[in-house]
């Protein structure tokens, strides 16, 4: 067996990230944003809990989990959290 703790990699609007081995897992206040921007690679979005706005481009979804969401790279999206979140990024 072996077990190994993440580090925190950030901590911004809200939100504290950790890297996995592949894959990003956030935790997200209520309230926070993430993204609000276009400089991202092609992204895979596994919301696991909570439910949050998605804004990719001009469209805005609202995305209760669980729920996949996939961003192309370089386009403009946001996520604001509506409650606590948990997600993944691939």
């Amino acid at each position: 067996m072996s077990i190994k703790k993440l580090k925190s990699i950030k901590k911004k609007n809200g939100f504290t990230s950790y890297q996995a081995d592949g894959f990003k897992i956030y935790y997200g206040e209520k309230g926070s944003v993430a993204g609000d921007n276009n400089k991202n690679p092609e992204e895979l979005i596994y919301l696991l809990q909570g439910r949050m706005n998605v804004t990719v481009e001009n469209k805005t979804v609202e995305c209760t989990a669980p729920s996949e969401i996939y961003i192309p790279a370089k386009t403009y999206h946001k996520l604001e959290s509506k409650t606590k979140t948990i997600f993944l990024v691939k």
